[in-house]
């Protein structure tokens, strides 16, 4: 989400990148993996019938001239043993870069349990209807996403291809899906989107359910605030809801949104009462005491024999995440329902339900007061947004309680050794999960006590200049903590000693165009407080730049460089996540100039106040040592788009306190004498400076 943070984030990117084979999140990859598939004859008919019960309404005209616009959206639920969707679409094309809208359109469903039949497909052109039910090509693609991560998910897309597409032309097509995953139960729940990124002339949805079943609905969204309400009615024992918006404009996205900020609204609908009857539906996925096979039973042994309580969960993690590698067979109900331990470990590999699972029964069996939990990890603050029901989640981790402190493990990570539960990296800090226990009755917000620690990122570099003008040497050392020194120590020990000196020395070659790295750069690594730090030296050629007598070295705080997303526009409609939250940058500079510089200036410290940030600079020049120092710590992510101009200003500040340049003026430099100083010493040239400060007065 964020760009990279000069040295620290481009090192932790690189870390994480090369990681992704291992890592473990349900996230899907970029790439996607395609074969055409055979289905069985009833999976996928056309030219059905429409159902009885849907309520169809004509195709509205338009005339706008947008390169895409949608006449008609129209989606109907119905609740029913087998769960009903009616979906017709009007989707108008007026610019031909813009025909594959309609001359290729997607149906996605999981023939596992889902049936879907095509009632129409027509193309309006002007007062032409065009029937291409029949005659459409249609290809039946296994699209995995995923593929690449580890996730293998059963959804099949049915590829239509529509000929002879026009500019002008309307495709109007019309379809239905029948069927719902088996996991969830009886309870019904839904969704469906409501804006588009395309001007929509007419919205529409429709739930069909039974009168003796309460089904609530809510409308979803942060930019729009307008709520249609529905229309109601009773229909042969059935409620129905009708929700209907006209004339909708399209949204566009913007760059740096927050994850958990909906700027497109959508409609939700749930039967669950509250979130005490989801986490109800999801004990029923784990099972409270499930049987350990003999190999789990002598792990178990071996934990126990452990003292503290603290390093068996820690032991417990840790063969989870190294001995079970990241896999996901989410067909059916295996999209959300557990595999049993005995085989996950038979088979060693799982998803990231499955390796919780298994945490939690080993955990368990120790003693140890352990429930699995859903999280989001698309937008890990989504949830409090939503209607209960197990719809806005997509991962499980594990909460363990320990002398009265939570403490929240993910199994599929890569293998986290820190020594203590505390200095655990945790992705999810400040989003909203479901415990799966029997006393939830709400969702619980994740907060690590020492997020600000685990967040801190420091760099120390030390320059010294033998000599004004030929080449100087950089002294670097770079820490990090939690989850940025997890993925910094996974990369570390898969590169290969040039891939280490490319990755540091490649941000220092833009600084200083000709650098090269002394040596090898070696690596600390205090596993203990999970705190991984980097050494370094560099020889930079004419690193001090003469300036009309005068000698300068620029420099740059490295915890600042792409700090903040900042966007091109200041006219902005949505909130940007302006900065990362928790982060806390320190950054310490020494420059050790020639012994003939007697440079003096007052200590100063500047301190600037953001919005979202607190910063402090401090530097002073004493002789030939120049010192310098920044901390900025962020207080807030998102800046909302009245406070942009107010945002832009403070960076200003900030980039007028921070100077990364130290400057030796001519005066201060003495040719000749004893050590190079001679008749200018430290006195002379404070005297100096006095001179010159009066004489500008």
């Amino acid at each position: 989400m964020f760009r990279l943070r000069s040295l620290v984030l481009l090192l932790v990117g690189l870390a994480l990148t090369l990681a992704a084979s291992a890592q473990t999140t349900e996230v899907s990859s970029e790439r996607e993996a395609l074969r055409e598939v055979q289905l069985a004859g009833d999976a996928f008919t056309r030219a059905d019938p429409i159902p009885a019960w849907v309520k169809r309404v004509p195709v509205p005209l338009t005339v706008q001239r947008n390169p895409v616009v949608v006449r008609l959206a129209d989606t109907q639920f119905r609740v029913s043993a087998q769960h009903e969707v009616f979906v017709e679409r009007a989707v108008q094309v007026n610019d031909s870069a813009a025909l594959s809208r309609i001359g290729q359109f997607p149906i996605h469903f999981v023939p596992q349990y889902q049936k879907v039949r095509l009632h129409q497909v027509r193309l309006l052109r002007g007062d032409q209807s065009l029937d291409r039910t029949t005659s459409t090509q249609i290809r039946f693609l296994q699209r995995e996403v995923g593929l690449e991560a580890g996730i293998y998910s059963g959804t099949v897309t049915a590829s239509l291809l529509i000929d002879d597409v026009r500019v002008g032309d309307t495709l109007n097509i019309a379809y239905s899906i029948d069927g719902a995953n088996p996991v969830f139960g009886p309870l019904y729940f839904d969704s469906a989107s409501w804006d588009s990124n395309e001007p929509t002339e007419w919205r529409r949805v429709t739930l069909f359910h039974p009168v003796d079943r309460e089904v609530r609905w809510r409308m979803v969204g942060d930019f729009r605030t307008v709520q249609p309400l529905p229309e109601t009615s009773t229909e042969q024992g059935m409620r129905v809801l009708r929700f209907e918006e006209r004339g909708l404009t399209g949204i566009d996205g913007e760059p740096y949104m927050p994850d958990s900020y909906m700027a497109w609204r959508y409609l939700q609908f749930s039967e669950y009462r509250d979130w005490q009857q989801v986490a109800r539906w999801a004990e029923g996925l784990f099972p409270a005491r499930p049987a350990l096979p003999p190999e789990a039973q002598a792990l178990v042994s071996r934990l126990r024999a452990l003292p503290d309580p603290e390093d068996r969960v820690l032991e417990a993690l840790r063969w989870v995440q190294r001995e079970i590698r990241y896999f996901s067979v989410s067909m059916g109900e295996s999209s959300h329902r557990p595999h049993d331990p005995a085989w996950v470990i038979q088979r060693r590999y799982g998803d990231c339900k499955d390796k919780t699972y298994l945490l939690v029964a080993l955990l368990r069996e120790l003693g140890i007061d352990a429930e699995p939990m859903l999280v989001s990890l698309q937008s890990r603050r989504l949830p409090a947004k939503l209607l209960p029901s197990p719809d806005g989640f997509d991962h499980a981790i594990v909460r363990v309680r320990i002398g009265g402190r939570s403490y929240y493990l993910d199994g599929t990570r890569p293998e986290q050794v820190a020594g203590r539960l505390d200095n655990l990296g945790l992705a999810l800090d400040r989003g909203w999960a479901l415990v799966v226990a029997p006393e939830t009755t709400a969702l619980l917000e994740l907060a690590s006590a020492n997020s600000g620690d685990l967040a801190t990122t420091e760099l120390s570099e030390r320059i010294t200049l033998a000599k004004l003008a030929p080449e100087g040497m950089l002294e670097l050392r770079q820490t990090w903590r939690g989850s940025s020194a997890e993925g910094w120590r996974l990369a570390w020990a898969r590169w290969t000693p040039e891939q280490r000196r490319k990755a540091v020395l490649g941000w220092y070659e833009r600084r200083y165009p000709g650098a090269e790295i002394v040596g090898d750069p070696t690596v600390s690594d205090d596993r203990k407080t999970n705190m991984l730090a980097l050494e370094a030296r560099l020889r930079v050629p004419k690193m001090a730049q003469n300036a009309n007598g005068d000698w300068m070295v620029r420099f740059s705080p490295a915890v600042l460089h792409g700090l903040f997303n900042l966007p091109n526009n200041l006219q902005r409609s949505f909130p940007l996540e302006s900065l990362p939250f928790p982060y806390r940058g320190r950054y310490s500079l020494v420059m050790q100039w020639p012994e003939n510089v007697a440079m003096v200036t007052d200590p100063s410290t500047r301190r600037v106040v953001g919005a979202g940030f607190d910063a402090e600079v401090s530097r002073s020049f004493r002789g030939s040592r120049f010192e310098y120092s920044l901390r900025i710590d962020t207080t807030a992510a998102v800046t909302a788009p009245g406070d942009l101009p107010k945002l832009m200003e403070d960076v200003r500040r900030l980039d007028d306190a921070v100077v990364g340049v130290a400057v030796v003026e001519r005066h201060a430099i003495k040719e000749t004498g004893f050590l190079g100083f001679g008749a200018d010493t430290v006195q002379s040239s404070m005297r100096k400076r006095s001179e010159d400060i009066v004489s500008r007065t």
